[in-house]
């Protein structure tokens, strides 16, 4: 087991590419075991991965194909685990009654004893409160979440609740005394851990909070910089969206739309529907008229063809993302097919420059 988990702390420490390489080891030898048993884990060490890099429609497929074998070969608590993953995509989404009802299967595989699926659960459920913006309703979760959490004596980032989503829940609503102790909980625990995505939410906090514009200002860009050594662009993008709002709530429009037109392209590239609507909407208060990109779109994408196409964009061949998906080449070629042309492109090159993504994703 210490081996198996070698990758999924490399990921916590964000040392991604050593946990890919690692993790390909691992999925190499399930393979060749012929053992469906030995999938689960380490699919559920991939959908961590894809979601840490910012490759979400991969990890919500690796999380989902890790609860089928696990329910197949019995292994109840990786079910549970792997359904939670897949929620904490749609939460983040703000795909409301999906994620209810996987975090209700999660839950109920898990069983009433296993405590740390009731507290999953409660961070899933505020974190998807929090992206529809119903705040109030995501520190009902939140709040005994992150208390709990302390009273256990957790330390690292990975275990600590989504402190930053509580300190912003409560800036939002004018609880700043609040708001400053739960930043200050995260400046701890960044500064202990040297997590660069942590350390870039502290920051983030800092600024929310800050009174003046020259720290507001300064915290946002010390933010963006830890942001710039981490590969989670959904932690880069939410702080882009506040840092131009602030800015445009201080009459600094131009200096706000830079950022949020970057916040805004990477929720799009992300599916992140309602993180979507609200910095299109903030760059609108700046006076810049602002198109969907779906709208010049001829169709929209299946559900499959979303997930080729994220597997391509993210390097794969047609021979891995058939076996990714357990499909034949074929039906990728016929899937990339379609994906050109409703999008209107020739190419993998093309299509990477559109989705805005050519990370490697898995």
């Amino acid at each position: 087991m210490a081996l198996d988990s070698m990758p999924l702390t490399l990921c916590w420490l964000e040392r991604f590419d050593d946990a890919r390489g690692l993790l390909d080891r691992r999925l190499a030898a399930a393979r060749a075991s012929g053992s469906p048993a030995l999938y689960p884990f380490p699919l559920i060490v991939e959908a961590e991965i894809a979601f840490a890099t910012g490759a979400w429609d991969a990890s919500q497929l690796a999380a989902l194909r890790a609860a089928e074998l696990a329910d197949q070969t019995g292994q109840r608590v990786h079910v549970s685990r792997a359904l939670f993953l897949a929620a904490r995509v749609d939460a983040l989404r703000g795909d409301e009654d999906v994620c209810r009802s996987r975090v209700d299967e999660a839950m109920r595989r898990a069983g009433a004893t296993i405590v740390s699926a009731r507290l999953t659960a409660a961070e899933t459920l505020g974190r998807l409160c929090f992206a529809r913006g119903d705040l109030e309703g995501a520190l009902v979760h939140f709040e005994p979440l992150v208390s709990e959490l302390a009273h256990q004596g957790c330390g690292d980032p990975q275990h600590t609740g989504p402190l930053g989503e509580m300190a912003e829940a409560l800036v939002r609503l004018g609880r700043r005394d609040a708001a400053s102790t739960a930043t200050g909980r995260l400046e701890e625990v960044a500064a202990a851990t040297q997590r660069a995505w942590a350390l870039g939410a502290a920051d983030r906090c800092v600024a929310l909070l800050a009174e003046s514009t020259d720290d507001m200002i300064e915290h946002f860009k010390r933010a963006l910089g830890w942001h710039s050594r981490s590969q989670n662009i959904f932690e880069t993008a939410r702080t882009q969206l506040c840092f131009g709002e602030q800015l445009r709530r201080r009459k600094r429009r131009a200096d706000a739309r830079e950022h949020l037109r970057a916040a805004l392209l990477t929720f799009e590239q992300l599916g992140a529907t309602v993180w979507t609507k609200r910095a299109r909407s903030e760059l609108g208060l700046t006076a810049e008229r602002v198109a969907s990109r779906r709208e010049s779109r001829p169709a929209a994408l299946t559900t499959q063809e979303r997930q080729v196409a994220g597997l391509v964009v993210g390097g794969g061949t047609n021979r891995e993302v058939a076996g990714q998906l357990f499909i034949s080449e074929k039906t990728v070629e016929y899937h990339l097919g379609s994906v050109y042309r409703k999008l209107g492109v020739r190419s993998r090159t093309q299509l990477a420059g559109l989705l805005g993504n050519d990370r490697r994703s898995n």
